[in-house]
């Protein structure tokens, strides 16, 4: 059974990333994290049995995320009257010019 204390630094770790938490409750975490004296964080069960499996799932993650937010390039269209004035011009005005 997680006792309060660790489902209350959950929650507010989850409020932090999300960016909901209020000042108290950022001051709170940021208590708790200033005296947890290294202590681990829990791991959930089920969540990885090592800590290379759980490396794994985490490179895993960031690299959906990345792709899952990559730019797409949207192919341009060539303008053929706008290259057809261009060599218009290229032509006639050296024949103005002259």
């Amino acid at each position: 059974m997680v006792d309060h204390n660790q489902f209350r630094i959950k929650q507010l770790a989850y409020k932090w990333l999300q960016g909901t938490c209020t000042p108290e409750e950022e001051a709170e975490l940021q208590e708790w994290y200033e005296t947890s004296n290294g202590e681990p964080l829990p791991i959930p069960e089920g969540l990885a049995t090592d800590e290379q499996q759980l490396k794994e799932l985490l490179f895993s993650n960031i690299k959906q995320e990345i792709q899952a937010s990559k730019i797409r390039r949207i192919p341009q269209r060539v303008k053929l009257g706008g290259i057809a004035a261009d060599l218009a011009l290229l032509f006639i005005l050296p024949l103005y010019l002259v």
